[in-house]
């Protein structure tokens, strides 16, 4: 729930520097605990919570309660009047919290379904591609780990899957379209990466495009 802030922002800001942050105790700080900037020169201090949209929301209640609610609520099928009775969460924040909850439990759901199911069907158009994530200003600064990812739409639904990938060679990439990618696709799409012109001995119907804007 709780995700590690990569590098003090206003280092890298005024100074240019890529610092990490520390987790460290705080007792005047709700949750206890906040990420603190290792540069003594600034020791910038930022909320655990940066990161989760929903824990941002309820920043006037304790992690302690919150995880609390939800064990009762969906681990103890607790009613909500009872886990607010028990908590002392007024009546309207524990609605609140309720129907996020909820919704984001059902699109979960959803997407796990959605990702279940393969990438195309007859008369579709499938297409796929990697891609390279870092950012490094002017080519100036500290070289960042280059982060691949491969991503796979349906054109004709607007269906898209990403994934990060620890390498970008042929045999990564072709299981994981082997898995995503059901052969009654009308067509898959690349660009001209040589590795992909075994799809279509893997009895794929490809077709490669230099700027896969359009079929040629």
């Amino acid at each position: 729930m709780l995700r590690r802030p990569v590098r003090c922002l206003k280092c890298r800001i005024k100074l240019g520097k890529s610092i990490s942050l520390t987790l460290i105790k705080r007792d005047t700080a709700l949750d206890g605990y906040v990420w603190r900037c290792k540069d003594k020169s600034c020791r910038e201090e930022r909320n655990i919570r940066i990161g989760n949209k929903l824990l941002e929301m309820f920043a006037k209640i304790s992690l302690k309660t919150l995880l609390l609610y939800i064990f009762n609520h969906f681990c103890m099928m607790s009613p909500a009047n009872t886990s607010r009775q028990a908590l002392g969460i007024g009546f309207k924040t524990i609605h609140n919290l309720s129907s996020l909850l909820n919704d984001w439990i059902l699109k979960q759901y959803l997407l796990e379904m959605n990702s279940q199911n393969k990438f195309g069907s007859y008369g579709s158009i499938v297409e796929f591609d990697e891609s390279c994530f870092f950012k490094r200003k002017n080519n100036k600064g500290r070289v960042l780990n280059n982060i691949w990812t491969f991503g796979i739409i349906e054109r004709d639904t607007g269906r898209l899957y990403v994934q990060v990938v620890e390498k970008k060679d042929a045999k990564t990439l072709l299981t994981i379209i082997q898995e995503r990618v059901s052969l009654k696709a009308s067509y898959v799409i690349s660009d001209e990466w040589k590795a992909y012109g075994k799809l279509k001995s893997l009895k794929y119907n490809h077709v490669t495009v230099k700027h896969k804007k359009k079929l040629c």
